[in-house]
């Protein structure tokens, strides 16, 4: 993104004595979002030489050959700070010679794929965000001159510089303004609660130069990126949930014969190499768990939003002061009094094609359900969370448009039911319950054929399918968590084409027959790639022969298992992540040669029994991540470990004091990246 001191970071290299006395010719030319070939081209020449007239009206290809004659033999350095787009490095980089002198090309660039395209061999340095000393001492510099901060105004500076969330151009903006203002608590105190507001006012200096990154962005990335503006300050936003979003609102363009999901992921992995998004944590595969974005770039979204007419934020601070009845086409409330907020009639719902809630302090009962369904006729998204519920009226069944419904109550209380009327909405693709429902779901589920994703945190369990019905879900890909009955393995035909399922066994422990009976079905899966199971309890390790060898990714919770188990699950060939949480009976690990020849993430969480792991050499050849939390019992790591060529991060959190103290005193082999909370 913006502002992170690229530019800056680079002028310093260029400017800096040694550098200026090592090479003989130096060049450095500023890009756009628009700048064609030859402008860059052109840029570079006229620091090198003198542009004549002739040589400004020469095409690429001769410009190229005049570059390359003057640079030939010389040692230089040249940057081309702010590049856009990869052709353009395509198209010019034979204007520089390789004498193997020691020249350098320095490219700054907002976009990830442009760096990586610049050179194969080099790895892109990515200028991260300040840390908190960091950010202080900029702040200090900015607002003192160079000078430090009076004892008495220390601690109100450091909750400032806090406040542009370690992004150096917010500090440096911010610094510039108050070191023209009186340096008293009371000057500094109205900043505190208006940090954004002072920042985004000032468009030459920060705004513009945030929304360069918005402005090159293709249309269809430009909506997915509004759309962020719509959740709240510093919330994090699960990845997958914002590809539900995506595609229930119909921003997702078709792909050929690939998935709708995967073109979603792909346009979030675009946002985030151009660093409009911040990854906050990923999953064991290594794809984005969740996301946010930077405050500054939340505003800018929120202003370019109500420009377009696209989604409106309403909050406590913002609603009561509107003096105009609004038609937002997508809506997002924010910390307000439901009660409050409707009655206030502030908006016309009959436009909005989503609406997101948040608010710690609301509540839904029957008048405010009836809002929603009665005045959002046309609502493809409803997104509640924080806002408690007793239940889910049957009035939602006449939001016949809904695609997308996802209700986490606040605290994670029950929702008494889901009603049946749900099933009356045939465009409906997700239903995420964030809570526990104590009533099994309607029978006429089996009726909804759009369904994709169908997710109940605290577990659901599903009816039995009519004897009659019109096929099975097609489309269902996602089934997250299901408690495990009798006749459970049944269901499967179902949803044939389920790719991820999250199975609960009963507490006590399941029968022996029904156990085998539902691995059995597994098989009939075809595009199953992620099991997760709870509550496994089986002494046979032969039951997991019945595990498909499609699996990519298996997690056990609470689940019985010992040294046999792993022996039938280090067979399967494409088992890349594996992750054990609560395993209460399992006090070794040995894991022989030939063993999990695919894995790559292995994770152990809340083991707290575990005392040993052996590892022969060969087994986990390809382990790049392992990730230990929580196993206090646990001794010492296989010394196999560190004479692995793969593994790239092992991230240790709650263990031993003796563990933790080898852990940071070992000799690392191969650049092992060793992180101990």
């Amino acid at each position: 993104m913006g502002g992170l001191g690229k530019t800056t970071l680079a002028r310093k290299i260029y400017n800096n004595s040694l550098v200026m006395n090592h090479f003989q010719c130096r060049a450095w030319v500023y890009g756009s979002e628009d700048c064609k070939t030859h402008e860059w081209l052109l840029g570079i020449i006229r620091c090198v030489m003198q542009v004549t007239v002739e040589i400004y009206e020469m095409n690429n290809e001769a410009l190229k050959a005049i570059l390359r004659h003057r640079l030939q033999g010389e040692r230089y350095l040249v940057v081309m700070d702010d590049l856009w787009r990869s052709e353009i490095w395509d198209e010019v980089c034979s204007a520089f010679p390789d004498d193997l002198n020691g020249s350098r090309i320095l490219i700054t660039s907002r976009i990830q794929e442009v760096a990586l395209n610049a050179s194969a061999t080099t790895p892109p340095f990515f200028l991260p965000f300040l840390g908190e000393e960091e950010s202080w001492e900029l702040f200090q510099k900015k607002v003192f001159r160079g000078g430090h901060c009076p004892s008495n105004l220390e601690d109100i500076g450091r909750k400032l510089a806090e406040k542009c969330k370690r992004l150096p151009l917010s500090i440096v903006v911010l610094g510039s303004l108050l070191a023209t203002q009186e340096k008293s608590y009371r000057t500094w105190s109205r900043f505190i609660d208006n940090v954004n507001w002072y920042l985004t006012e000032d468009k030459t200096r920060c705004l513009d130069i945030l929304a360069l990154s918005y402005n090159h962005l293709p249309r269809h990335l430009k909506i997915c990126y509004l759309y962020v503006g719509g959740f709240p300050e510093d919330y994090e936003i699960p990845a997958r949930h914002l590809i539900n979003l995506w595609s229930s609102e119909g921003f997702i363009e078709q792909n050929g014969n690939r998935d709708v999901d995967d073109v979603a992921e792909h346009y979030l992995e675009q946002l985030i190499d151009r660093s409009l998004i911040q990854v906050v944590s990923k999953r064991s595969d290594g794809g984005v768990k969740t996301c946010r974005i930077h405050d500054l770039l939340r505003d800018l979204c929120i202003k370019e939003s109500r420009r377009a007419k696209f989604i409106e934020v309403h909050s406590y601070s913002n609603f009561s002061s509107m003096t105009m009845k609004s038609k937002p086409h997508r809506l997002s409330i924010m910390n307000c009094n439901m009660n409050r907020y409707i009655s206030s009639d502030t908006c016309d719902p009959s436009y909005a094609r989503s609406l997101l809630m948040f608010s710690k302090e609301g509540c839904l009962y029957a008048g405010q359900w009836r809002w929603v369904y009665k005045g959002f006729k046309f609502l493809r998204v409803l997104h509640i969370e924080f806002v408690y519920s007793e239940g889910i009226p049957s009035g939602i069944g006449k939001l016949i448009h809904l695609r997308c419904f996802r209700i986490c109550n606040k605290g994670g209380e029950t929702i008494k039911f889901i009603p049946a009327s749900i099933c009356n909405l045939l465009y409906l693709e997700t239903i995420h319950i964030g809570g526990c429902v104590s009533a099994p779901l309607p029978k006429n589920i089996w009726m909804m054929k759009q369904l994709r994703c169908l997710i109940l945190r605290d577990g659901m369990r599903l009816p039995e399918p009519p004897r009659k019905m019109d096929g099975p879900l097609w489309n269902l890909q996602v089934v997250s968590r299901l408690e495990v009955t009798r006749k459970t393995a049944q269901l499967f035909t179902m949803f044939p084409y389920v790719r991820k399922l999250y199975l609960e066994f009963q507490t006590m422990g399941t029968d022996r027959n029904v156990i085998t009976e539902l691995l059995q079905k597994l098989e009939h899966l075809k595009c199953l790639q992620t099991l997760k199971v709870r509550n496994f309890i089986t002494e046979s390790e032969l039951l997991l022969k019945f595990f498909p060898a499609r699996l990519t990714k298996i997690t056990f919770v609470f689940s019985n298992l010992v040294r046999s188990h792993f022996s039938i699950l280090g067979q399967l060939p494409n088992l890349r992540v594996l992750k054990l949480r609560d395993a209460d009976k399992l006090y070794h690990l040995k894991f022989f040669a030939g063993e999990f020849p695919q894995l790559e993430f292995f994770g152990m969480k809340d083991l707290q029994v575990v005392e040993t792991w052996e590892l022969e050499k060969g087994a986990m050849p390809n382990l790049g991540r392992l990730v230990i939390c929580n196993c206090f019992a646990l001794k010492d790591l296989p010394d196999q470990l560190w004479d692995s060529t793969s593994l790239q991060i092992l991230k240790v959190s709650g263990v031993s004091g003796d563990l933790e103290n080898r852990l940071k005193n070992l000799s690392m082999k191969n650049q092992v990246k060793v992180l101990i909370d």
